[in-house]
């Protein structure tokens, strides 16, 4: 399977759809094949404490609940907004209510990552995190998930927050190993095996740790079933052996 990192100008819009749809297949199976197993762990019973540092899930939404509450009672909504700005998460979407809802998850869980198949800003609805960005000028990002990666990295305040009520509280989840947990994420990648080529947007180091933090695995060689990433030049000229290979 290839997939390139930028459209040629040669494609035709239908070229890309098709890419981009593939794309959205693979990503979505690989939320619902984790979704499904967590279902299966919880379903026959095993001990999730690994998961909730060392909380019932039940404690949990119960402190996440009254945590809420102070959160709403001792900050404004445009103090949540310059916590969201400062933590790099969207908040400019949305009514009072939404941004109250996003800053309360951020606050009691951490940041969340971006988007694992487009890079955009996930949003949180109360229920479940999605992603609203593109793939491309044609096609919409269709991620969802109700376990998402989080930043392992301290949570930012800003002065006016440190000098509130409620800034103890807040000290003691800006530590992410202090953090209660949702789930082990999603590992989207996972049993996807990619091959770099050429010169990309990006280096090859940057993305091997991308690939492998998602679950995926990279490869030297295109052997068997491999995604392969080229660059649009050298798809272009067809020079690598990596795209030989591939063809």
């Amino acid at each position: 399977m290839k997939v390139h990192e930028t459209r040629s100008q040669a494609h035709a819009p239908s070229d890309e759809s098709r890419i981009m749809t593939r794309k959205q297949k693979v990503g979505q199976s690989k939320v619902h094949e984790g979704e499904q197993s967590q279902k299966k762990k919880a379903k026959n019973g095993k001990d999730q404490n690994d998961s909730t540092n060392g909380k019932s899930e039940d404690k949990i939404a119960k402190e996440y609940e009254e945590f809420c509450k102070v959160i709403e009672e001792h900050l404004s909504v445009e103090q949540m907004r310059e916590i969201l700005d400062m933590d790099e998460q969207d908040s400019s979407s949305g009514s009072d209510g939404v941004v109250t809802t996003k800053c309360q998850d951020v606050l009691f869980f951490g940041p969340l990552d971006k988007c694992p198949l487009c890079s955009s800003n996930l949003e949180f609805d109360g229920k479940r995190y999605s992603c609203k960005g593109f793939y491309s000028e044609w096609s919409s990002c269709t991620f969802k998930t109700r376990a998402p990666s989080r930043k392992e990295e301290p949570l930012k305040l800003p002065d006016s927050v440190l000098n509130s009520s409620v800034a103890e509280l807040l000290k003691k989840h800006q530590d992410p190993s202090r953090r209660p947990c949702q789930g082990a994420p999603i590992k989207h990648l996972a049993g996807i095996v990619v091959s770099l080529s050429g010169r990309l947007s990006r280096t090859h180091q940057y993305l091997k740790r991308e690939i492998e933090k998602h679950g995926g695995k990279v490869s030297s060689s295109v052997e068997g079933i491999t995604c392969l990433v080229v660059s649009p030049t050298e798809r272009e000229r067809s020079g690598s052996t990596k795209l030989a290979n591939a063809l």
